[in-house]
This record gives structure tokens, C-alpha cells and sequence, in this order.
């Protein structure tokens, strides 16, 4: 998760996705990361594009890309969903 409003947030992306996926054994292409922009209600402040944010889901090779609030609960069922989802595919749930 990063702040849009903060692009050194998304710069701390570089160090956390290899630890999840050097940590992660879930199935043969490890866990499904989701790249999660936070703080989408302050879009007036926003320093991180979603060009940019595009750019490190496909560099990383992440599953999706999703922004949200906190403060509103916009996406934030959105996130849980797509995690759960995607969770039970890899795992031949559904």
C-alpha cells in the first residue's frame, strides 16, 4: 500500500515486493500482491498518477491495481474481495 499523495511511498514498493514474493509459497507463482493506493478521497493532493501506479503493477507483476479510502470505505471491500477471490483461484477453490 502506498499514499498517492506521497510518491516516496510508492518509491517503498521497491523494497517490499521482493520481500513478499521471496517470503511468499503459495502455489507455483507465489501470493497474489495487490498494489493498493490509499488516501484516494484526497485527490486534489495527488503526487502518484495512475500511469505511475500502472507502471510498478506491471513491473512487478502484480495481480491488480486498486486505490482507496479509508476515511470514506471507498474500495476498501473492493480490496478484500479481489484478494479473497484471487486467493481461492490460486488454490483451486473455485
Amino acid at each position: 500500500m502506498y499514499d498517492i499523495t506521497n510518491k516516496i511511498s510508492l518509491k517503498s514498493i521497491d523494497e517490499l515486493i521482493p520481500l513478499f514474493k521471496s517470503a511468499s509459497s503459495f502455489g507455483k507463482n507465489g501470493f497474489p500482491i495487490l498494489l493498493v493506493g490509499g488516501k484516494s478521497d484526497l485527490n486534489n493532493k495527488r503526487t502518484v498518477s495512475y500511469n505511475d501506479a500502472i507502471k510498478y503493477l506491471k513491473s512487478y507483476n502484480l495481480y491488480e491495481f486498486i486505490e482507496c479510502s479509508a476515511l470514506t470505505g471507498q474500495n476498501v471491500e473492493k480490496i478484500f474481495n479481489t484478494l479473497t477471490l484471487a486467493i481461492m483461484k490460486k488454490a483451486d477453490f473455485i
